[in-house]
């Protein structure tokens, strides 16, 4: 009888935490719901929609590549959490304002500076974009001479026009010189950085 009283006693526990355990996973996936739809992700000052400037940066890289297409189906997109699909996007002001995690969301800040481009290093051409009174100020194929691209000193010269004289600035500076140490991509044997 004691054994049976034990086995049953087991038997409840383990139900009862079965049973905590699909609530918490049903709460935690709630949650990365929640978390996921970057595109509510708006500013304080409600200076930029965060959606048309995805949006922005969808139609500019599927321009810019359009034998993307031939790799992925739907070229460069917005997934339905708001995320941009196969490319990177980093803040250069801010790196703590970046993607660590699927869910995380990136916030589009008024004077910061964002680096995106395709993961895939075969289609590797770097933009910045720059956000300042209320616009968004792309720099297309960064240091890409050849293709008619902008160069980094350009964008330098942008940034200093604005950003004040300081430590701080420097650092900004030089975290947009190093913009390709700012993002993921995936190499393969074939493929090479198209800009230098």
């Amino acid at each position: 009888m004691i054994i049976l009283t034990k086995k049953i006693i087991l038997l409840f526990s383990v139900f009862f935490i079965l049973a905590c355990n699909t609530g918490k996973l049903i709460n935690t996936t709630t949650e990365l719901k929640k978390k996921h739809d970057c595109c509510k992700d708006s500013l304080s000052d409600q200076i930029y929609e965060k959606k048309n400037i995805l949006n922005e940066f969808v139609t500019l890289l599927n321009e810019l590549l359009p034998d993307f297409k031939n790799l992925q189906s739907k070229g460069f997109f917005l997934d339905e959490d708001c995320q941009l699909s196969f490319c990177n996007l980093e803040d250069l002001v801010d790196t703590l304002n970046t993607r660590l995690k699927y869910y995380d969301c990136i916030k589009f800040k008024e004077g910061h500076i964002y680096h995106f481009s395709p993961m895939d290093e075969q289609y590797s051409f770097s933009n910045i974009a720059v956000l300042k009174d209320g616009k968004v100020r792309i720099f297309k194929k960064v240091n890409c001479p050849e293709n008619g691209g902008d160069k980094i000193d350009d964008v330098i010269y942008y940034i200093r026009s604005f950003l004040p004289v300081c430590q701080e600035t420097e650092e900004i500076i030089k975290r947009v010189r190093n913009y390709r140490n700012y993002g993921f991509y995936f190499y393969s044997e074939f493929s090479e950085f198209k800009c230098r």
